[in-house]
């Protein structure tokens, strides 16, 4: 799968899903401190879902209809990198494709994936 990693995680979540064979841009190494807008549309170009945990970009989806492959925004209250590592893969290993076109939000319980505006994706 494609993403572009937001610059507010790290490395080493970068690294995690590039070592299982995922195709992961990340923010800093491409175009740090662009704006949230900018980022989306990079990602839409390239058919890449966002994964993030800045909430704007659900505003930005939603409330301004910003074009937008996928967004994986990750809500996880142990911020340690094991669990937010860990609840990232286990999504992605666990839903896959069904994220593309999608807004999924991961907390600490579950995963809620919400159709993206104007796909016509049931929920």
């Amino acid at each position: 799968m494609r993403f572009l990693v937001d610059e507010n995680l790290g490395r080493r979540l970068v690294h995690a899903l590039r070592d299982r064979g995922h195709d992961v841009a990340w923010v800093v190494e491409r175009m740090q401190g662009q704006r949230d807008s900018d980022i989306l549309d990079v990602a839409n170009t390239e058919q890449r879902i966002v994964i993030t945990n800045d909430p704007d970009f659900g505003s930005l989806v939603f409330h301004e209809q910003a074009a937008c492959h996928g967004v994986v925004l990750l809500r996880i209250h142990d911020a340690s990198f094991e669990a937010v590592r860990d609840m990232t893969l286990a999504a992605i290993d666990q839903y896959g494709n069904q994220l593309v076109g999608q807004f999924s939000v991961i907390t600490d319980q579950s995963i809620r994936i919400r159709p993206l505006p104007g796909t016509g994706t049931p929920s």
